[in-house]
């Protein structure tokens, strides 16, 4: 009994080690990015924000992150696979009303104005939505 409490006790400490690995290595990427911005070398902030989403593609806020770089960057294609993505993976109504906003801007980007009109007609259902039943 007391072997297989110890078992279970390492296995727990071992997977909070790992977490708190993950967490830092994330920290370090979204600081490394951003300083990359700053620095205007936006092929290393790229790199570091994609580095950062892949490492896990169910994560929305990093996802959601290397998209709006890759739009701001005028990379229209690849974003708008992420925001596919994103959409996928969004946790809250927020997440996917910002998305959709998001679509709509990189559809109007290119062109595309009855899909981004589409968008923000749903980005703004969900925000109507959002505050009719959150009035504060």
């Amino acid at each position: 009994k007391d072997h297989e409490d110890i078992k279970i006790i390492d296995a727990k400490l071992r997977k909070a080690h790992e977490d708190s690995v993950i967490e830092a290595n994330t920290r370090n990427l979204k600081k490394l990015a951003d300083e990359y911005i700053l620095k205007f070398d936006f092929i290393k902030a790229e790199a570091a924000y994609q580095e950062l989403a892949f490492a896990d593609t169910t994560d929305f806020e990093n996802m959601f992150a290397f998209a709006s770089f890759l739009h701001k960057q005028q990379k229209y294609n690849k974003a708008y696979e992420i925001y596919q993505i994103c959409k996928h993976n969004c946790k809250t109504e927020v997440d996917m009303a910002a998305t959709l906003k998001n679509l709509g801007a990189l559809y109007n980007a290119i062109k595309e104005f009855n899909q981004s009109e589409a968008s923000y007609q749903e980005a703004l259902t969900i925000i109507r939505k959002l505050a009719k039943d959150n009035p504060e």
